[in-house]
């Protein structure tokens, strides 16, 4: 499902807002189906409300929590935020990816 994103043209807050809302309904189904949680949800739960941040409160996110998600996940969620954040360009984005690219590689 995270990796998914490179697909998404546009998504706006409301579509954020309606994936989580729907993973979460998944979950909840699949809890009381299984009676186990299941983990993968979470994480995509988390990866989609990453997308409410700007692109500098999540760098700001991975710097000081660790990274959770692998590093192309980060990256699509960088360029799909490029595609529906005012003021957020493509070159912008890039940046981002470079400053990334740079702390996870530092931090191997």
């Amino acid at each position: 499902m995270r990796g998914s994103t490179r697909h998404i043209q546009k998504i706006n807050p409301n579509g954020i807002k309606k994936m989580c809302r729907t993973i979460f309904s998944i979950q909840q189904n699949l809890t009381n189906i299984t009676m186990a949680r299941e983990h993968d949800l979470d994480l995509a739960r988390q990866y989609f409300e990453l997308l409410h941040l700007n692109a500098d409160e999540l760098l700001k996110v991975i710097f000081e929590q660790g990274a959770v998600f692998t590093e192309d996940e980060y990256e699509n969620a960088i360029l799909l935020m490029s595609r529906f954040k005012p003021n957020f360009s493509e070159e912008s984005a890039k940046a981002r990816i470079s400053q990334l690219t740079e702390y996870l590689n530092e931090s191997i």
